[in-house]
């Protein structure tokens, strides 16, 4: 999947100086995202911010925004890694909780719409640090994982301005991406769970800002 996000992100690009209308502003929205991975087992929800940069004539942006994520979930694991003695640390009912802050950086391409409502495609380069605390709630046991990922991420977002005269509307955005780890370190007998990357999900609902409206060609 990695590689049809990456062709997209470059497809986005190389549109945007052929755009005819302009786009600015930024928003401000809640953010759900899942993950394809064992310790993230339910979404992960929080909020997230962005600002729109116009190139060009306009239908192409430059974005950037960060995101505060965080979760927790329930499963049956083994709270305890490294070097422990066999029959020491036997599965049973953990507790995960999650936090995920992201840095985000990418473009947007206008595909439809007018001055109320626009539908874009956007294409973004993430940078994530994630963290999930494992409790067992048997032993007490307690395990800490860490670790800085990054990849490629697309999507489609709309957004809808109910009044010209007051440029506040909402936006909707749906993607995915793929997130793999800036650096391994091969520890041996580390606890290195997310050493093999994970594809992941997002939904964001919020408040969009588009101060300025020019006129159509």
């Amino acid at each position: 999947m990695s590689s049809a996000i990456l062709l997209a992100i470059c497809l986005v690009f190389a549109a945007g100086p052929r755009a005819t209308a302009q786009v600015q502003g930024g928003g401000a929205t809640a953010v759900a995202l899942s993950a394809k991975h064992e310790l993230l087992g339910n979404p992960l929800v929080g909020g997230g911010v962005e600002l729109w940069i116009p190139a060009g004539d306009g239908r192409f942006a430059f974005r950037f925004g960060g995101e505060w994520l965080h979760g927790q979930a329930d499963r049956i694991g083994i709270p305890c890694a490294g070097l422990v003695e066999p029959g020491t640390c036997a599965p049973e009912p953990v507790h995960d909780r999650s936090r995920m802050t992201t840095a985000r950086g990418g473009g947007m391409l206008r595909l439809a719409g007018g001055h109320n409502a626009t539908l874009k495609l956007t294409a973004d380069w993430m940078v994530t640090r994630v963290s999930v605390d494992t409790h067992g709630n048997a032993s007490g046991s307690e395990l800490t994982a860490a670790k800085m990922l990054w990849g490629p991420w697309l999507g489609v977002s709309a957004d809808w301005i109910p009044w010209s005269h007051v440029p506040i509307g909402l936006e909707m955005e749906a993607g995915l991406g793929d997130l793999i780890p800036i650096l391994n370190e091969h520890i041996l007998d580390g606890y290195a769970p997310f050493d093999g990357g994970m594809s992941v999900r997002h939904l964001r609902l919020g408040l969009v800002w588009r101060p300025r409206f020019p006129r159509q060609r």
